[in-house]
């Protein structure tokens, strides 16, 4: 296929992938669980001391309790944070087959956007009931409804039917602010309202640059429109620990949340793109691959430098050169299945399980409490992921191909809250 060529050719150098450990399935999360210290003891009440007693030595300030990624607060942003990044994804799948006359894709990703919204649902349900629950779904499948409306104004050529739609989208983001600020006191309604507003403006300029052929421009702003999810996912979290801070306390902005979260993202994004990627390499669209492959390289330059950020840039250099060669595994395989050549498909599934066992090493290496075994098992399970997915895309199940879409997504946060635990509490000076 001359699609992996071209990304061949813009990536440079193969990365040679080596083999050859042992494997033994070994539980990461409870290796990552460290000991924490035991609470100090409570300090009785002070009594007044003679003016001619000797006072007793000063004692020791009790230490600060070490820095933690397991808050009810940060747990409840995390899954906020998966799920309206993943909202942002499947809006940008639905769209682009919409736009691109690829209806049964559309309305299988657009299955999927809905699976998506009732999940987000049971959240607000969880917390204030099944009518809030419902009635959130309500008006969250109205944006959606109203971002479908956009994009077929834009594909039917209807300057009025789209600005219509346009303006309906910014009146509803004061209809969803008021909706937070009457379930929580904390959650002021414009401010909520300027958080969705550029929520829906990041998408537009996503839709638009889909609809005027820029794939350049329209990873570029999917990048941006899925960064900007955190900020709405943050907000909310922060306000549940101030209304419930018996039950979803904790601070969701603290420096170790952030770690927690920005592994999250960077590895949801991960998979977001590097599925754009097959995608289009499966559908013959070369500008639109040669675009997502670029930014999913940047994606991989960020989650270096987050590695980089704790260990050294030398420790940076050597995860991206590994990451990059199971992208290259990754686009291998496409082109294999594209070719239907089962011999070079096998190969690359070989590749990618000797992968797993370099990249699980490497981990070991910079924390022991991550088994190898467990890392590379983790490894695995998001190859299987992918592999699903790209099987599905080059058969044309898209129904399938959406449904494993979000278990790909979902997954990412199997491996990115073990490791921000360990990393946090092996290094909790940086995280204070």
């Amino acid at each position: 296929m001359p699609i992996l060529e071209e990304f061949m050719n813009r990536r440079g150098p193969t990365v040679v992938v080596r083999a050859g450990i042992g494997f033994v399935l070994v539980s990461l999360v409870a290796a990552c669980s460290l000991p924490l210290p035991a609470a100090p003891a409570a300090t009785p009440s002070a009594t007044p001391i003679p003016s001619s007693a000797t006072p007793p030595p000063a004692t020791a300030a009790a230490a600060p309790p070490p820095p933690t990624t397991e808050t009810a607060a940060i747990d409840v942003r995390a899954t906020l944070d998966r799920l309206f990044g993943e909202h942002v994804i499947l809006v940008a799948f639905t769209t682009d087959a919409a736009l691109n006359g690829r209806a049964e894709e559309a309305a299988a990703y657009l299955g999927a956007l809905d699976g998506n919204s009732i999940d987000l649902a049971a959240i607000i349900g969880s917390v204030y009931g099944d009518a809030a629950g419902t009635a959130f779904l309500d008006l969250w499948r109205d944006h959606i409804d109203l971002v479908v409306a956009y994009t077929q104004a834009l594909a039917g050529d209807d300057t009025a039917a789209a600005d219509t739609a346009v303006q309906a989208l910014i009146n509803y983001t004061f209809e969803f602010g008021d909706f937070l600020e009457g379930a929580n006191p904390y959650l002021r309604s414009a401010d909520v309202a300027s958080l969705v507003e550029s929520h829906i403006l990041s998408l537009k300029a996503v839709i638009d640059s889909q609809h005027a052929g820029d794939p350049v421009a329209t990873y570029a702003s999917l990048r941006e429109a899925y960064g900007h999810m955190d900020h709405i996912a943050v907000a909310i979290a922060s306000a549940l620990a101030l209304q419930f801070p018996e039950t979803l306390g904790g601070d969701a902005g603290s420096a170790a949340a952030e770690f927690r979260i920005r592994l999250n993202q960077i590895l949801q994004e991960h998979v977001g793109l590097a599925l754009s990627a097959t995608g289009a390499a499966l559908g013959g669209r070369t500008p639109e691959f040669l675009a997502a492959a670029a930014q999913l390289d940047a994606n991989g330059e960020d989650l270096a430098a987050a590695f980089a950020s704790l260990f050294g840039d030398p420790v940076g250099e050597e995860f991206l050169d590994g990451w990059r060669s199971h992208v290259e595994i990754i686009m291998t395989y496409t082109d294999a299945v594209a070719d239907h050549d089962e011999a070079k498909a096998d190969l690359q599934v070989q590749a990618f399980g000797a992968y797993t066992m370099e990249f699980g090493t490497l981990l070991n290496s910079l924390h022991p409490g991550l088994n190898a075994a467990g890392v590379a098992e983790l490894f695995k399970m998001h190859w299987f992921g992918l592999q699903f997915v790209i099987d599905a895309q080059a058969e044309g199940d898209f129904v399938t191909a959406a449904e494993d879409t979000r278990h790909g997504l979902g997954h990412m946060g199997l491996i990115a809250d073990p490791f921000a635990k360990a990393f946090v509490q092996q290094s909790p000076d940086q995280f204070r």
